[in-house]
């Protein structure tokens, strides 16, 4: 498992000398992993029936689960067109 100080540190000294260009390549590789791993959380949550849920806070109410839900699923398309806008070649 990767901590934060551990990628930065290898990552800034692995390519402290890269291109701008290689640098993008590198942060598309980089950040696909991440998002990968909230989108496939997304979709296990949107494998759940709110209503059948037991034991959700009093101010978590279904409606708000499935807003959150639909937001997470929302994020993660929006930040994978982020990425693809800003380092395609």
């Amino acid at each position: 498992m990767f901590t934060y100080e551990s990628v930065y540190e290898e990552l800034r000294s692995g390519y402290q000398s890269a291109s701008p260009e290689q640098r993008l390549s590198i942060l598309k590789h980089e950040l696909l992993r991440p998002i990968h791993t909230v989108e496939a959380v997304a979709a296990v949550l949107d494998l759940i029936d709110v209503d059948a849920l037991a034991g959700l806070p009093e101010n978590l109410t279904p409606e708000a689960f499935d807003c959150w839900r639909g937001r997470l699923a929302g994020s993660v398309k929006e930040m994978k067109e982020i990425l693809d806008a800003l380092t395609l070649d």
